[in-house]
């Protein structure tokens, strides 16, 4: 009797002592599915911000003005200059100023900051362009080939019409989501509009033209006309007219963007 009682005291033990062997490894793995779980939750959490973070992307604008543009150290026109920020210097902009607060030139815009150089400042944004500005007589075939590599939307289209004797030569750009001043300084530069003709106002009388600064003659003229409604500009026409070729260049605002063409009827 006192041996089946010795017996069965030891099975419990033994049966306790397993117990107790095996409920700290449940409670372990039990911590460690919970350690698992929450550095998974981080995982995605980190993720998350990493796909936000890649969201979040960093503007770069190109300067336009052919002189320079002033970098300011505050935001007014009036505030210490601080360099002068050459044409076509692509700036990092850190602060973008939707409002249109100010005018120059004809341009309405406000202040920017950006950084140029490691100073920090502020410019006109005016004079800031998401599309580089051609360089010095670049072809317009070259500098829509060039544009559409960074922006697939913008199309270039060349055309010859007329006869033998007199051709005629079409050429036309399409830059979306361009401005009216963006559009006529690209058109400036690869389309060979005098710098003379400064960019004009965009509210005032429904027509307008400006003659260019060199005397007229029998076989030679040149001017800007410009055409405006209720709304603003309609559109811009450089007109030369020489003995042997006559070359229109107009601009206008479409549903696909602005439309810069070029027409060169020879005689």
């Amino acid at each position: 009797m006192n041996t089946v009682k010795l017996s069965s005291l030891a099975l419990l033990g033994a049966l306790t002592l397993v117990a107790c062997k095996e409920a700290p490894q449940e409670i372990q793995e039990s911590e460690t599915q919970s350690v698992i779980n929450e550095q998974l939750a981080m995982t995605e959490d980190f993720k998350e911000v990493g796909e936000a973070m890649e969201e979040v992307k960093t503007t770069y604008l190109y300067v336009t003005a052919r002189t320079g543009l002033s970098l300011r150290a505050f935001n007014n026109l009036n505030s210490e200059k601080l360099a002068i920020i050459p044409y076509g210097t692509r700036l990092e902009v850190l602060e973008h100023e939707p409002q249109q607060t100010m005018k120059v030139n004809n341009i309405k815009g406000g202040m920017d900051k950006v950084n140029f150089n490691r100073k920090s400042g502020y410019v006109f944004n005016g004079y800031l362009s998401k599309y580089f500005p051609p360089e010095d007589d670049m072809l317009p075939a070259g500098y829509a080939k060039e544009l559409k590599e960074v922006y697939p939307n913008v199309s270039y289209t060349e055309a010859d019409g007329g006869t033998a004797s007199k051709p005629v030569n079409t050429e036309t750009l399409m830059l979306p989501g361009a401005e009216w001043h963006e559009a006529y300084f690209i058109a400036q530069k690869i389309f060979d509009i005098p710098n003379e003709f400064t960019f004009p106002k965009q509210t005032g009388k429904e027509t307008q033209q400006f003659k260019g600064p060199k005397k007229e003659t029998d076989s030679w003229f040149d001017a800007l006309n410009v055409s405006r409604d209720a709304n603003g500009l309609v559109e811009l026409q450089y007109s030369y007219d020489a003995k042997k070729v006559k070359r229109t260049v107009s601009i206008t605002a479409t549903e696909k963007g602005m439309k810069i063409q070029q027409i060169r009827a020879y005689k």
